[in-house]
């Protein structure tokens, strides 16, 4: 199948220049000046019956719309914004970016901008110069060797492919181009071919592998840890965190498992081994931040100015997230026994059974560290009894170990297998 170019040009103008660049601009201009002409007209009218003091409170009032809605136009403009990567502040990642250029066979070192999700994307200026985005969370969690890999291979895919045809990888990639499935897995498929060659099979594979597990971990870290407070702002530790769950807590490690990889490229068997350590890379605290602000506005589709740390938060409303995934768990044992209310009982009966796939809750087909359903069903039932009875974590990034108040630690994950084992 031959890709059409100006039907792929027109959806990218329309797709992407327009809707996440020109068009949110055109619409504030036109709010605004809809809004000025209004406000113009309410400020003649009291000038010509003498009310001065009226024509002040309407510019005074225009005013504050205006700067409504452009806050709210801005962060749309910005939505997808990147933040310039520091190279001479990290000259061994630099080291790893060059490199990686050149296998791919390019002169230049490309530039490189951080972005506040996990993935890793290259592509090509109008000067032939590469472009990297790179996520954060790949940089705290993948290893050198896995992340020269995947660089490689993205850059070998900017430098092969040609400009309409990276549109329409990105427009699929997006799900905007779904008639292009067909020539879009062909051009992957060339890509890997040539990649599995360049760097060799095994290899290839490994660093797949490696970046998909530090997607799960940090998509899952992001949804126990930070988007139950998303609405406060941003948690100036949010990285911080992950990166202590990567060093100390073996998220990595217990999450690979469970994780699942696409595989129509059929590069597999994708493997479950243990991973090399990652690099653990940190940014200065205020770029850091400003990621974890961008990725808050991206969850919540605004942004704010305020700025909390999740390692402060009261142990309380720890216990109050647990809360509603418990009750989470319980109203779905309820529908799924139709049986008002369900109880702790049923769903250490249905999870001892094996049966706590069939529980249709929020978090039933997402990847997590746990090592079945059956344990991660009950994780927040244990949690909450235990937290009931004067148990508090011990350490904000490691929930699953409580404290009692005679010292004593449970581990919550463990006490839910044996639950589960009987």
């Amino acid at each position: 199948m031959k890709l059409p170019r100006l039907r792929l040009a027109w959806l990218w103008l329309r797709k992407y220049w327009w809707r996440l660049w020109l068009g949110e601009r055109v619409k504030l201009l036109a709010e605004l000046a809809g809004m000025a002409g209004n406000a113009g007209v309410l400020a003649l009218v009291a000038v010509a019956f003498g009310h001065v003091w009226a024509a002040w409170l309407v510019a005074v009032c225009a005013a504050a719309v205006a700067l409504s809605l452009v806050r709210r136009r801005w962060w749309r403009m910005h939505r997808y914004r990147t933040f310039r990567f520091p190279l001479r502040d990290h000259p061994q990642v630099a080291a790893v970016i060059a490199d990686a250029a050149r296998t791919a066979g390019f002169a230049a070192t490309p530039k490189v901008w951080l972005t506040s999700r996990c993935f890793i994307f290259a592509t090509r200026k109008l000067n032939g110069r590469p472009a990297l985005i790179i996520g954060l969370p790949m940089l705290i969690g993948m290893s050198e060797r896995d992340l020269h890999a995947v660089l490689a291979r993205e850059l070998l895919g900017a430098k092969r492919l040609r400009r309409h045809e990276h549109w329409a990888l990105s427009l699929y990639v997006r799900g905007e181009a779904a008639w292009a499935e067909q020539a879009c897995q062909s051009l992957r498929r060339s890509i890997w071919a040539e990649a599995r060659t360049l760097l060799g099979a095994d290899r290839l594979r490994t660093a797949s592998w490696a970046e998909a597990v530090v997607d799960s971990a940090f998509d899952w870290y992001v949804t126990r840890y930070a988007a139950h407070f998303m609405h406060r702002g941003s948690a100036r530790d949010l990285y911080g965190g992950f990166r202590w769950k990567v060093e100390h807590d073996g998220l990595l490690g217990r999450i690979s498992p469970q994780t699942i990889i696409d595989d129509e490229l059929d590069e597999g068997p994708w493997g479950t081994g243990e991973l090399p350590d990652g690099m653990r890379l940190h940014m200065r605290d205020r770029l850091e931040w400003r990621l974890a602000r961008h990725l808050g506005g991206l969850m919540l589709d605004e942004t704010g100015r305020a700025s909390y740390r999740l390692g402060e938060l009261p142990d309380g409303e720890w216990g109050d997230v647990l809360e509603a995934e418990r009750e989470a768990v319980l109203e779905a044992a309820a529908v799924l026994l139709d049986r008002r209310p369900a109880t702790d009982a049923d769903i250490i009966a249905l999870a001892s059974a094996g049966r706590a796939a069939e529980l249709d809750w929020w978090h039933a087909h997402a990847i997590c560290p746990h090592p079945s359903r059956d344990v991660c069903v009950l994780v927040p039932l244990v949690d909450v009894s235990l937290r009931r009875k004067g148990y508090v974590h011990e350490q904000v990034f490691a929930q699953r170990v409580l404290v009692g108040p005679s010292g004593d630690r449970v581990n919550v994950v463990e006490r839910a297998k044996e639950i589960v084992g009987g």
